[in-house]
């Protein structure tokens, strides 16, 4: 999902209440408050100035009362990171390591991306090529356990392993 790709729906929560079929909208981000104001009848001719978020296309979740204002916020968060490999594992770094796309932007330079799944083939590349533990000697590697470095790792929790490949968090 780009960028160009993110709305939500929002209703007219007066009019929803009420049973009206047709109270809500779909909008994209970033939102002007001035056309759903018109578009859903906010606040016209005694109608409810409330309105609710029923349903979104977005990368993260969201709370049905949301702001608008926090919406555009959010997105221009995430207009930083949609070119990066971390776009399509927000929610997972949210969830793991954040509390909010903002946060996530501001570190978006102390995440390590990793293209694949499995922490120990990136534990026997790292020591491999020396960045884990500096060089070793080769006679040395044939008795390394990979599998059990790499459980220790993700354990500190400086990485995880997501849907879509292995970040690393260096603070």
């Amino acid at each position: 999902m780009t960028p160009d790709e993110l709305q939500v729906y929002i209703v007219n929560l007066g009019n929803y209440n009420q049973g009206k079929a047709d109270s809500g909208r779909w909008f994209h981000l970033p939102l002007d408050f001035d056309e759903i104001r018109e578009t859903l009848q906010l606040g016209k001719n005694g109608q409810s100035e409330e309105y609710a978020i029923h349903d979104y296309e977005l990368p993260v979740r969201i709370s049905e009362y949301e702001s608008i204002s926090s919406l555009n916020h959010l997105y221009e968060n995430l207009l930083t990171i949609s070119d990066t490999p971390f776009y399509p594992i927000i929610q997972e770094l949210l969830d793991e390591w954040f509390n909010n796309v903002e946060e996530l932007a501001g570190n978006i330079d102390n995440l390590i991306y990793y293209d694949t799944n499995s922490m120990s083939e990136l534990v026997a590349e790292e020591i491999g090529d020396g960045t884990l533990f500096g060089e070793l000697p080769t006679n040395v590697l044939y008795y390394l356990d990979y599998e059990k470095i790499a459980r220790d790792l993700e354990i500190e929790g400086n990485y995880l392993v997501t849907t879509h490949g292995i970040v690393e968090y260096v603070n």
